[in-house]
């Protein structure tokens, strides 16, 4: 090979690279943020987020997928983010808080965290592309239920009260 030969390879290569390099090495840069759930057993819940797009080409939305860690959840639902997700954010553009998903916590969910929860939104350069641009890990709370007298524990604590309430009336009269 001779030098010329070289030098139209060498341009060819590096006009090569520069047109693929950034396709191969540009991650989209989409970040998901998600909200705190919080919840009863029994209930629907619907996680709100937003999408953010920090890269500079503009990325197509194009769904959703989630899966539970814990079997205490079940039911999800992707309805929400076609309703409320943009079909597209340009380079720099946020979706703002919107609502993603629902799911169920199913009723008899003892309290207690249940994460290993995940969502990922796919999309890309286009309409058909289902690539993976961003995923957050979701945990979900359902507090413990606050313990409630029985009638039966209240009487027997007025009962006592007024006993004692007796005592200290005959202890003060001397009889």
């Amino acid at each position: 090979m001779n030098a010329k030969q070289k030098k139209l390879l060498t341009v060819v290569a590096s006009a090569l690279l520069f047109v693929l390099l950034p396709s191969i090495v540009r991650a989209d840069d989409v970040q998901l943020t998600l909200s705190n759930v919080t919840s009863s057993a029994g209930t629907t819940v619907t996680v709100d987020g937003t999408i953010t797009n920090d890269g500079s080409s503009t990325v197509d939305l194009n769904g959703e997928s989630f899966s539970f860690g814990s079997s205490v959840l079940s039911g999800g639902n992707t309805i929400d983010f076609f309703v409320f997700a943009p079909f597209f954010l340009s380079g720099g553009e946020s979706s703002g808080p919107i609502a993603l998903f629902s799911f169920n916590i199913n009723l008899g969910t003892p309290a207690g965290l249940y994460g290993g929860n995940t969502i990922t939104i796919v999309g890309g350069p286009d309409s058909s592309s289902q690539d993976a641009l961003a995923s957050a890990e979701f945990s979900a709370t359902v507090p413990g239920s606050k313990p409630v007298p029985e009638p039966a524990s209240l009487a027997l604590l007025g009962i006592g009260v007024t006993l004692l309430w007796r005592l200290q009336y005959r202890v003060r009269r001397g009889f």
